[in-house]
């Protein structure tokens, strides 16, 4: 489940850069690869947490995977749509 919510988000950057594939400035990319490290880093986690336990003593380990997971697949997948649409921006602009 963690994995497809990576793969969503990946593939939303993907849309929103080939969308933004027009604007001459290289922020736009900058500004939405921002936006998704935030996203993977801080917001979309919390939601693939476990539900504490109120009788017993609750174990921060899969906290830690959770967390551990989205920030190394997100940062990774994250890098490399962006790297993508670099390299293909700049085939793009290169003269012929």
């Amino acid at each position: 489940m963690i994995l497809l919510a990576i793969l969503i988000c990946a593939l939303l950057q993907s849309a929103i850069l080939f969308l933004c594939r027009k604007s001459k400035t290289v922020i736009v990319q900058v500004i939405v690869t921002a936006i998704f490290l935030y996203l993977n880093f801080k917001i979309i986690p919390p939601y693939f947490l476990p539900e504490p336990n109120l009788d017993g003593v609750n174990c921060g380990l899969p906290i830690i995977g959770v967390y551990g997971v989205f920030w190394i697949f997100g940062l990774i997948s994250t890098i490399t749509v962006t790297m993508i649409f670099l390299c293909l921006r700049v085939k793009e602009q290169r003269p012929k």
